[in-house]
């Protein structure tokens, strides 16, 4: 059996994992670690690095020897750049929403304005809580499924204390120059992403683009860019397939 390692995405901690872990089977992976970013959740006393590259050693850190690694936004992209970084400790990937590149430019239309979100810090900075449930209330994808997920929001975010301005700024800026679309090709080992339809921050053709040129399982469903809340069932059915894969190398 693997071990998994699951990350978040910024401006949220490893408490968004839950509702996906709850349809996994207690025997389908001997270990689960979802991990705390620095600055969030149990580590929110701590610096959150600005760099991809010193993230990704910090996640190797704190993680299994061996494991799948699981991302979500900005966590599918520490997950590969940890894959990168080392390979043989990382068996294989599951990219939630995510993207090699955040950020829009000349030469990579599959991207978003960073602009928006340093004035979306401005907004945390004065109400954590507020704001930051609607925005992951905006990322179900329709008002129906918004709806049902005010309670399981409120529990990620009563679970966790306010991640300062510091590491929310900080991870902007790793956003702003994180650029993994050349060193994926490397990649060796099973990868399967899961994108969606209404995905406003890390645009399904970002997607779609990572899984051609990585020859990657693309699975795409009707959603926005929180499937870990809005479809944790379809989250767990990828993890699931991962680890099938894993099992069926060893």
């Amino acid at each position: 059996m693997s071990n998994l390692v699951l990350l978040h995405g910024w401006g949220t901690h490893s408490g968004v994992w839950k509702q996906s872990l709850e349809y996994l089977e207690p025997k389908q992976s001997t270990l689960t670690a979802a991990l705390d970013f620095p600055g969030y959740g149990s580590r929110v006393e701590e610096s959150f690095p600005s760099d991809l590259y010193k993230l990704a050693e910090d996640m190797l850190d704190k993680a299994p020897e061996k494991a799948i690694w699981g991302g979500w936004s900005t966590g599918g992209m520490v997950a590969m750049q940890a894959a990168l970084i080392a390979p043989e400790r990382v068996q294989g990937l599951l990219l939630v929403c995510s993207t090699p590149k955040f950020v829009v430019d000349d030469e990579w239309s599959f991207g978003t304005q960073i602009d928006s979100f340093a004035t979306f810090v401005e907004s945390l900075d004065k109400d954590y809580e507020r704001n930051l449930r609607r925005f992951l209330l905006l990322q179900a994808g329709d008002t129906k499924r918004a709806r049902a997920l005010s309670e399981p929001i409120q529990q990620i975010i009563d679970s966790a204390p306010q991640p300062s301005k510091e590491s929310l700024n900080a991870g902007l800026e790793l956003l702003s120059t994180a650029d993994l679309r050349t060193d994926i090709t490397r990649l060796k080992i099973p990868v399967r992403i899961l994108s969606g339809t209404m995905d406003r921050i890390c645009h399904p053709q970002a997607s779609r683009w990572m899984a051609e040129k990585i020859g990657a399982s693309f699975t795409e469903i009707r959603c926005g860019h929180g499937p870990l809340l809005s479809h944790a069932s379809a989250v767990a059915e990828e993890l699931k397939q991962l680890l099938a894969e894993a099992e069926n190398q060893c």
